[in-house]
């Protein structure tokens, strides 16, 4: 059985090894990928700052902006470092890859019941406000930097892992088709 599947596993991977990638296939994918995460952090770093804004909490804002440019920063950063990890074994990466997704259902299950607690829009604004609030009562615009932080650093972190996918599926022969994807996608 075991053989069967050795076996099984090998064809495929000589499969996939002939598929040959384009220049342009793998621009398009990366630029995706950029556009997709990007557009969701954005979108999440807008509501807080119009929360900021509606509550008189301009203050607040250049945390948050300090906040998601030290996690694009990093997520970068990372990107150059995701060589050493992808390194390890097939198996060993499935197994992280395992781990990392039931890790992600968990908190999403978590969060998931949390916001249904919150639905009642009059509960979540005066939530938020409650929230904003006390931050600003206490001088501590570090929580809305981190804030902007672990929710742009999770759209990075996809983003490293997708790009990471991507250079393996195309066997780091258009290199410079990511990174063109990348610039042209940020810009």
């Amino acid at each position: 059985q075991t053989a069967k599947l050795i076996a099984s596993s090998n064809e495929g991977k000589t499969i996939m090894l002939a598929k040959k990638s384009s220049f342009w296939l793998t621009f398009s994918l990366a630029a995706s990928v950029i556009l997709r995460e990007g557009l969701e952090a954005f979108l999440v770093i807008i509501i807080i700052i119009s929360v900021l804004r509606k509550a008189g909490a301009s203050a607040g804002i250049k945390y948050v902006h300090g906040g998601w440019i030290l996690a694009v920063t990093t997520g970068v950063i990372g990107w150059f470092f995701t060589d050493k990890l992808l390194n390890i074994s097939g198996m060993q990466r499935e197994l992280l890859e395992g781990v990392i997704a039931l890790v992600a259902v968990a908190i999403l299950f978590y969060i998931g019941f949390w916001m249904h607690s919150k639905s009642e829009a009059q509960k979540w604004n005066e939530y938020v406000k409650t929230k904003i609030q006390a931050l600003l009562n206490k001088q501590s615009m570090w929580g809305l930097s981190a804030l902007a932080f672990l929710v742009v650093f999770r759209e990075a972190f996809e983003s490293v892992l997708f790009l990471s996918a991507i250079s393996l599926e195309e066997g780091g022969e258009f290199k410079g088709a990511i990174g063109l994807g990348v610039l042209v996608a940020f810009a």
